[in-house]
């Protein structure tokens, strides 16, 4: 860097003198000269340096920083080191209070308390719903009853896991009782089985773990004795008897008590237990398939459960028979939908999707042109075989229907039958989604036992 100072090398010659001095000094006296100036007051300046120097040229090298604090290339400091950070270093583990493998910070933002290893109590600590993927405010995180914790871990009398359980997918775990009446057994056939366990998996009610359906678990329970009818009205509100306790976790089951004899049913809204009676079937599997009384077994089973999971014969009403109502759940449809044959192969019976839901039906204000209007044929023709009583008639491929069955698809505020209730009662008569049902009410049952 050149370094430049001024003043020592600035010397000034500066010397005031009188008139008469000057001119001796010029060779004249003449005060008229036109060359002299008593007032001029220019002086010579003498220097040291070069011509064109510029005495305020503070010009610098190129590439020149004042400021610049940059090391030698041999300075020993270690990679990344910021001269200017003056930051301490936290050498510090984070604490994690209660053990659950989640620091304290990290529950606190995720809104777990950090001194209490199991947020929600369901059996599952807040580190392992991190791991499991549930949630750790949430005690069933896929809401079908069953404690997160009880799906993971099990229970000293049954594996959860074993038996194809997840916290994240609904479960229903069904406890088989049945009856030996001489010859005949009754006891779900690997068929019934095979084809409900199939049914409850392709219902579309979503799960966390994003694959539709419901994950069916069917368990042997005990033979019944002889006494029981499956069908008693001395039985308490939950359908149960007292000398037919459970054999598996009460607190996770359904029980089903089968029994030989008449066809009846019986299962409580919101219940655990739930009873069939009906025929027994041959004992020669290879027509399963096409046997009626196997049917019996199916469609008893979808209906009876159906309650426990919280379904009325009108889906959320207690109203029977309802014309636009397809489901097995309904008196009208529990056999039959569509025409379909009473067998396990081919039948359509099932919960309804609700597809007519937005199409209600005023019993004493029907439009036989306009009421199903956005519709098509395919969604309505299962009301052609709604039974002797309550079939319609329904324009050919088309949506038109002859409500009072006068032989036109012309009339407005007509008054029919189109449920249980008189025609006089006006009844309003409705489609329900029966997945949104049971999605919402299965878990009802247990959540008694939760702590």
């Amino acid at each position: 860097m050149r370094k430049r100072t001024l003043w020592p090398m600035l010397w000034i010659g500066l010397t005031a003198c009188p008139a008469a001095h000057v001119a001796e000094a010029t060779g004249s006296n003449d005060d008229s000269s036109p060359e002299t100036d008593l007032l001029d007051t220019s002086f010579t300046v003498e220097t040291d340096l070069p011509p064109d120097t510029d005495l305020l040229d503070t010009d610098l090298p190129p590439d020149t920083d004042l400021l610049d604090t940059d090391l030698p290339p041999d300075t020993d400091l270690p990679p990344d080191t910021d001269l200017l950070d003056t930051d301490p270093v936290d050498t510090d583990p984070p604490v994690d209070s209660d053990l659950d493998g989640i620091d304290d910070d990290t529950e606190l933002l995720q809104g777990t308390d950090p001194f209490d290893a199991d947020t929600d109590y369901d059996f599952l600590s807040d580190g392992d719903e991190a791991l499991w993927g549930t949630l750790p405010l949430d005690r069933d995180t896929d809401n079908d009853g069953l404690l997160d914790g009880l799906e993971v871990h099990g229970e000293a009398d049954y594996d959860y896991l074993a038996a194809g359980c997840s916290p994240l997918h609904r479960d229903v775990l069904v406890e088989v009782d049945y009856m030996v009446d001489g010859t005949e057994t009754v006891l779900l056939s690997s068929a019934v089985r095979t084809k409900l366990v199939a049914y409850y998996a392709s219902l579309p009610i979503q799960n966390p773990d994003g694959v539709d359906g419901i994950h069916l678990v069917l368990e042997l329970g005990v033979e019944l004795p002889p006494t029981e009818t499956c069908y008693d009205d001395n039985d308490d509100a939950s359908g149960s008897v007292a000398n037919n306790p459970f054999t598996h976790p009460a607190r996770s089951f359904h029980k089903l008590s089968a029994c030989i004899g008449a066809i009846r049913g019986n299962g409580p809204i919101g219940g655990q237990r739930f009873k069939i009676r009906a025929p027994a079937p041959d004992n020669d599997p290879s027509n399963d398939a096409t046997e009626t009384k196997q049917f019996n077994w199916y469609y008893l089973f979808l209906h009876e459960l159906g309650h426990n999971l919280g379904l009325h014969h009108g889906g959320n009403v207690e109203l029977n028979h309802k014309i636009n109502y397809p489901s097995v759940m309904n008196y009208r449809y529990d056999r039959t939908l569509d025409n379909s044959p009473e067998t396990l192969q081919g039948t359509k019976v099932g919960y309804s999707a609700g597809t007519l839901a937005a199409w209600p039906l005023d019993g004493c204000n029907l439009n036989e042109e306009t009421q199903f209007s956005g519709l098509t044929y395919q969604d309505i023709r299962f009301m052609k075989f709604g039974g002797a009583e309550l079939a319609l008639d329904i324009e050919p491929q088309g949506i038109r229907v002859d409500f009072n069955r006068d032989g036109d698809y012309l009339d407005t505020a007509v008054t029919a039958k189109i449920s249980e209730a008189d025609a006089a009662d006006c009844k309003t008569s409705r489609d329900v989604n029966d997945f949104a049902v049971i999605a919402a009410g299965m878990s009802e049952p247990f959540e008694a036992y939760w702590p």
